[in-house]
């Protein structure tokens, strides 16, 4: 598995192997290639799974978002300001 990401100063463009230790690039790029290759991955899980197994997750996922609102309100509610998901 490769990401390719461009470097903005100078047109030339890196390729990272998946995997490897990047330590002299610039901040920057070194998100665009995460994003890229977490992009790659999710993409090839999401093809894995059997739509049943995607319903599944999707729920899953829906009732922990549901349940971080109900926690982020109560907080509010007793006056304790968490309105940053980070915070509770």
């Amino acid at each position: 598995m490769l990401a390719r990401c461009q470097l903005i100063s100078c047109n030339k463009f890196l390729t990272v192997q998946a995997g490897c230790i990047i330590c002299s690039m610039d901040e920057e790029l070194i998100k665009k290639v995460r994003s890229e290759l977490a992009r790659q991955g999710g993409l090839a899980r999401a093809k894995a799974l059997t739509p049943k197994q995607r319903r599944e997750s999707a729920i899953k996922a829906s009732k922990a978002a549901a349940k971080a609102r109900i926690k982020r309100a109560k907080a509010r509610k007793e006056g304790g300001f968490a309105a940053d998901p980070k915070q509770t």
